[in-house]
């Protein structure tokens, strides 16, 4: 019974953006679809960890013997995955002078739809159909500012320790069409931060006293205890949350990653610190690719 109630959602958490491997709906998988299903039982840990072994006849039973010949003949060698995600690499220009922003941006909403929505949800809130089943859950796009920068090396080299593939197969044109869509989901512009000075300073020594030690004195993500830690602290110079997002993460803390609540700050500390790391984002005079 668990294994039929994980395969309905299986194929609930696909069916939106791969609609052509379905006879009209969830319920109703083809042949494809199956297949689909049987071959993914063959990666992920497992499957790294135990290259060469063949897999086991409950998954074999009831295969295409092509799609079981194709599956057999990957077991014999470690399975390497191109989009694995990585911890850094070279992300292209997404520079295309001969393209308009309106059509990068249309092309980008068909991309997110196609690729993205399962687990990020149609709109962008991280509520996919895919996100409950995901640990951490997929990022809210609805409440962060993200740089061009910072969409493009998470597209490009995808966020290890978490479900986020990179997407390297992608030509650059896509992958700046999808960074252009990304942005355009945090609709509001860009806030002028208007504090006090002692609120401030107040929230600098918070974030120096617990903060630091993950994200760095920057905020760049690359404190001293980052390397043990998957996935790595956000980059507030390429990410900017919004305050409320700030508040609640220190509150409530963001499950399956290092980040643990704050029950000890106060209020007004929490006030402060996510007053200070939102003037850690660093906005280029020119966002778009």
């Amino acid at each position: 019974m668990l294994r039929n109630l994980m395969v309905r959602e299986y194929f609930s958490a696909i069916a939106a953006s791969f609609n052509w491997l379905f006879k009209g709906g969830p319920d109703r998988p083809g042949a494809s679809a199956s297949d689909l299903l049987a071959y993914l039982h063959t990666l992920g840990r497992a499957r790294q960890a135990g290259a060469g072994k063949r897999i086991g006849p409950r998954v074999d039973s009831g295969l295409d013997p092509d799609m079981l010949m194709e599956i057999n003949s990957l077991c014999t060698a470690p399975f390497i995955n191109p989009n694995q995600a990585q911890l850094s690499g070279t992300v292209p220009s997404l520079a295309h002078s001969t393209v308009t922003r309106d059509q990068l941006f249309a092309r980008g909403s068909t991309l997110f739809t196609q690729n993205c929505a399962g687990c990020h949800g149609a709109n962008g809130d991280g509520n996919g159909l895919a996100a409950s089943g995901l640990s951490p859950r997929p990022a809210n796009l609805q409440v962060h500012h993200f740089s061009t920068q910072g969409v493009a090396e998470a597209l490009w080299n995808g966020v290890p320790g978490s479900a986020m593939p990179a997407w390297r197969d992608l030509p650059v044109s896509d992958l700046a069409s999808l960074t252009i869509y990304v942005q355009s989901l945090h609709s509001a512009p860009v806030e002028t931060i208007t504090t006090t000075a002692s609120l401030l300073a107040r929230g600098a020594g918070i974030y120096a006293n617990n903060c630091m030690i993950c994200h760095g004195a920057q905020g760049r993500g690359n404190g001293s205890v980052s390397i043990g830690l998957l996935p790595r602290p956000a980059d507030f110079t390429a990410m900017q949350p919004d305050t409320a997002r700030a508040i609640q993460v220190l509150n409530t803390g963001i499950p399956g990653t290092g980040m643990q609540p704050w029950p000890s700050l106060s209020a007004l500390d929490k006030q402060a610190v996510s007053t200070f790391i939102r003037t850690l984002y660093k906005l280029p005079e020119a966002q778009q690719p």
